[in-house]
C-alpha cells in the first residue's frame, strides 16, 4: 500500500527533494561526478524518474520523451522509495529479496548511496513542508523508543516494587499469607 494518496503528490515530494538535492553542492557533485544516467521506475504509479549525471551538472525529470538508456535501472514502489528516504531499508538486501529489481551494473548504483548520505536529513523536512508530517516516523517525530533492554529494566523494576508493597501488606496482616510467592508462581 502506498503511503502517498496520489501520484501528483509522490511527484511533487520527490520533485521538491531532488531540487533540493541539485542545490546541495555537497551531495551534488558527488553524484554529478558518477556520470551516471539512472533510471527509478515506480511500479505503483507507473512514473519514471531520471537522474542524470552525464553532464556537467546533476539534473533530474520525470517521464521523458526520448526516454534516455540509463547505466542502471531501479524498480520499485513508493513505498519502498519513502521507506529508502526514511533510511529504513536496507538497499543490498531489498535487491536481494526483490522489493527493489535493478538493471544494469548494481555495483554503480550501490555506489550512489554514500553520496546520498547528506541527502537523507532532507525528506523529513520535505515531508513536513508538504503537511505529510504522518509519513514521519517515531525518530523525526521526536518520539523516544525505549530498546528492549530498557522495557525489560522498567518491567523488572516494577515486579520489584509490586514486590516490596505485597510484602508489605502480608507483614501488615492486610492480606492473608499466601503459600507461594504470587510473583513467581506459575499460572494454570
Amino acid at each position: 500500500m502506498t503511503p502517498f494518496q496520489t501520484k501528483e503528490e509522490f511527484v511533487a515530494i520527490l520533485s521538491a527533494l531532488w531540487a533540493r538535492i541539485v542545490a546541495a553542492p555537497e551531495v551534488a557533485e558527488p553524484l554529478s561526478k558518477t556520470g551516471l544516467v539512472a533510471r527509478f521506475r515506480f511500479s505503483d504509479y507507473e512514473a519514471d524518474l531520471y537522474l542524470d549525471a552525464s553532464g556537467n551538472h546533476l539534473t533530474f525529470y520525470w517521464d521523458p520523451e526520448g526516454r534516455p538508456a540509463p547505466d542502471v535501472e531501479m524498480i520499485l514502489s513508493s513505498e519502498t522509495a519513502h521507506r529508502f528516504w526514511m533510511r529504513d531499508l536496507n538497499v543490498p538486501l531489498a535487491i536481494a529479496s526483490r522489493k527493489v529489481i535493478a538493471k544494469g551494473s548494481v555495483q554503480k548504483a550501490l555506489k550512489l548511496l554514500p553520496a546520498l548520505k547528506p541527502a537523507f536529513s532532507l525528506y523529513p523536512v520535505i515531508l513536513r513542508e508538504m503537511g505529510r508530517v504522518d509519513l514521519l516516523g517515531d525518530r523525526e517525530k521526536g518520539v523516544k523508543r525505549r530498546s528492549a533492554r530498557a522495557v525489560s529494566t522498567v518491567q523488572r523494576e516494577k515486579k520489584n516494587i509490586l514486590r516490596s508493597q505485597w510484602n508489605s501488606l502480608v507483614s501488615h496482616r492486610v492480606l492473608p499469607r499466601a503459600e507461594s510467592d504470587p510473583f513467581t508462581a506459575r499460572r494454570p
